[in-house]
């Protein structure tokens, strides 16, 4: 998943609009400082494994008072999209030589 592709800065909004840090944040979730920049930033692909990243997603959106389905629901259609493209590239048929 590329930056861009996931609405996290909608996330660094609101925490911001609450008068909260990062560090803010990370005292009270203990979600590393990194992982809440990859989540606000979109840089999904370099957070823990699937499971870890959802339940991030669902504590910072929780903590913010916010819906955390569409933020699940976008990683996953994302996810599966890439799946599907990575499963597409190893199943295609080698072009022929000429």
């Amino acid at each position: 998943m590329e930056q861009g592709t996931f609405q996290g800065e909608e996330l660094q909004i609101q925490r911001e609009v609450m008068g909260l840090s990062r560090e803010d944040v990370f005292r009270k979730l203990r979600i590393s400082l990194e992982f809440i920049e990859r989540i606000e930033t979109g840089q999904l692909l370099k957070c823990p494994a699937n499971t870890y990243t959802v339940g991030f997603i669902k504590s910072y959106c929780d903590f913010l008072e916010m819906n955390p389905e569409p933020y699940i629901n976008e990683l996953t259609m994302a996810q599966s999209a890439r799946k599907g493209l990575l499963k597409k590239t190893l199943t295609a048929e080698p072009a022929e030589q000429p």
